[in-house]
């Protein structure tokens, strides 16, 4: 029953909380058609044989209801009627019954209907009903000699039963309505804490912590100098004529697996990746660790680096064995100051900028297959925990000459 309630006024474009809405109005309207007759039947029982038709005649109110939202796909009608409803049926049987004397309290019921009100977030409308709700509890104890006209007296102990059944039942409708529409709150706040989690997760892996955490906390992000910072910049050689060896799906997934590996590589040694342009890749370390010095920062920027050129001369070989072509790679590094921050208002992206970044692009231009080709200002930093091979000074686009190195290994700490 409840599966087939959940196709009930659905309509494609229903949103999930509009979907949860529906849902639940059903519910409420079903659970409504089921206690009609039993609390029509127990006050009959009761000798309250006026009260007693009144829950059966408000049935076709509620199944109109129900049928409104099937046909019209929108769920106003039924929503109103379960209030007129919750409202109108203990305040009359309470009325017929004679008042709150010869009818127990009846009247308890009617505070469901600014209850439903309210958990589905209708404050101003739950107001409504309370205060009617309140009005008419009191005109029943002011005008009692009134109403006492209707109905008749029964004796003490039906009376306690009436009220005791009343009350526990009144109690308990209440606190189980408050449960459900909690825990489906909470299942919505779950959801929503989920999503929040997916959006910090890629949040994260578009810009680095620290900027991160002050675009959500103020919804801007201010540029900041650092210094001394090591940039890596990478390049696969003549990589346009092997494009043209693979499908485009697999030029993409090759791509994919190698900056993949870049991008683990990177994170490992604690560098910050700044993107991929083509076949390029750039990462810099030196940004992420306010206070780190400059020479381990260049040194986790070497590693990086090696391990970059040791996949890529891996899977290189691989290829090879199997008679398939495939790219090598060239990769530049120098160290120098950058500014870095966030770029546009939509489709943003952290990026950095100044001489250093376009250094590292020439260095990697200098360089050669499988190698790592670093500044003099790199070498000086590193000089004592690396092996590299001096190249002299070479002539570089818009910059003129420059020393360069080779790195050709790690110096063995042992």
């Amino acid at each position: 029953m409840i599966a087939i309630l959940k196709d009930i006024g659905v309509k494609a474009t229903d949103t999930r909380e509009e979907l949860q809405r529906k849902h639940n109005l059903l519910l409420v309207a079903l659970a409504c058609c089921l206690a009609a007759p039993v609390w029509a039947w127990l006050s009959y029982v009761a000798g309250l044989r006026e009260a007693a038709y009144i829950p059966l005649l408000f049935l076709p109110l509620l199944v109109a209801g129900a049928i409104s939202l099937s046909v019209s796909k929108r769920d106003t009608f039924l929503f109103h009627t379960i209030l007129a409803a919750t409202f109108l049926c203990p305040v009359v049987m309470q009325w017929l019954a004679g008042g709150l004397l010869k009818g127990g309290v009846m009247i308890l019921w009617a505070f469901l209907s600014p209850l439903v009100a309210l958990v589905f977030g209708q404050v101003k409308m739950a107001r409504l009903y309370m205060v009617l709700v309140v009005l008419a509890t009191l005109a029943m104890g002011v005008f009692s000699g009134f109403f006492e006209q209707w109905g008749h007296f029964i004796d003490k102990q039906e009376k306690l039963a009436l009220i005791t059944v009343n009350i526990a039942a009144a109690i308990l409708v209440s606190y189980l309505a408050m449960q459900y529409f909690v825990r489906q709150i909470n299942k919505g706040r779950q959801a929503i804490a989920q999503q929040e989690r997916r959006a910090d997760s890629l949040l994260l892996n578009i810009l680095p912590a620290h900027v991160a955490r002050e675009l959500t906390e103020t919804g801007k992000t201010s540029t900041t100098l650092h210094e001394n910072t090591t940039i890596i910049f990478t390049d696969f050689k003549d990589f346009t004529q092997f494009s043209e060896l693979f499908t485009p799906q697999e030029l993409i997934e090759e791509l994919a697996a190698c900056f993949g590996k870049f991008d683990e590589i990177s994170g490992r040694h604690g560098l910050e990746k700044i993107k991929t342009m083509g076949d390029a890749y750039m990462c810099v370390g030196g940004i992420q660790h306010a206070g780190e010095s400059h020479a381990y920062a260049a040194e986790r920027a070497l590693l990086a680096a090696m391990e970059m050129a040791g996949y890529i001369k891996e899977v290189r070989s691989r290829k090879l064995a199997e008679g398939r072509a495939y790219w090598d790679v060239r990769i530049g590094v120098h160290t120098g100051d950058v500014v870095a921050g966030v770029v546009g208002k939509s489709k943003f992206i952290y990026d950095i900028w100044g001489d250093a970044v376009n250094v590292a692009n020439r260095l990697q231009t200098c360089s050669e297959e499988g190698r790592i080709n670093i500044s003099d200002t790199t070498y000086r930093l590193v000089k004592d925990y690396f092996t590299c091979t001096p190249r002299g000074k070479i002539a570089v686009k818009n910059k003129g000459e420059m020393d360069m190195y080779f790195v050709d290994g790690r110096i063995s700490l042992h």
